[in-house]
């Protein structure tokens, strides 16, 4: 009885692990570790739910990354996903940062005003800009254009809908720069 009892709670707990384990990686970017799109929308919701607070949105993209694809196969693109999400991340460890498409990420600053967000942004900016990649055994440069967004008083997808715009603008401006 004993004996039955201990492996049923075995049991219980490997499965438990299991299911924490499914849930994790259904929130997870599976190439970057970084959290994915459907987790960075749940919790943007939240975000403003009952709060009135303003927040930074951002949006960034990889210059130039189907020419890294290109020039290293999709391997040395995967390679500077993994480094760029890894700098993100360390830059940015105190906020929520998702891959929210191929090469993009997106990044909410609580309770951070746009003009503050924009130092963030840019001070990141010039700090990617100086790293030195290792792509395939090479050492490359890799910018980013980033698009910002007061993320207040509106809706997520309108936050968004600015972000990206800001970012088309960013691209559009010669790249390498924070609008």
């Amino acid at each position: 009885m004993n004996e039955e009892f201990h492996c049923r709670v075995l049991q219980t707990m490997e499965q438990l692990s299991l299911i924490s384990d499914i849930k994790e990686s259904a929130h997870r970017d599976h190439l970057t570790g970084l959290h994915n799109r459907r987790y960075f929308y749940q919790y943007a919701e939240k975000l403003l739910k009952g709060k009135n607070q303003k927040n930074t949105l951002a949006l960034l993209d990889i210059d130039f990354f189907k020419n890294i694809n290109d020039t290293f196969g999709h391997e040395g693109g995967d390679q500077a996903l993994k480094q760029v999400g890894s700098l993100i991340r360390s830059t940015f460890s105190n906020f929520t940062v998702a891959r929210v498409g191929g090469e993009e990420f997106a990044i909410i600053l609580p309770e951070i005003e746009l003009e503050r967000g924009r130092e963030y942004f840019e001070a990141f900016r010039k700090k990617m800009a100086s790293y030195d990649f290792s792509i395939s055994d090479k050492s490359i440069k890799i910018t980013t254009s980033i698009g910002l967004a007061d993320f207040q008083d509106t809706s997520l997808t309108q936050a968004m809908r600015v972000a990206d715009k800001a970012l088309y603008q960013a691209k559009s401006q010669g790249r390498n720069c924070v609008v």
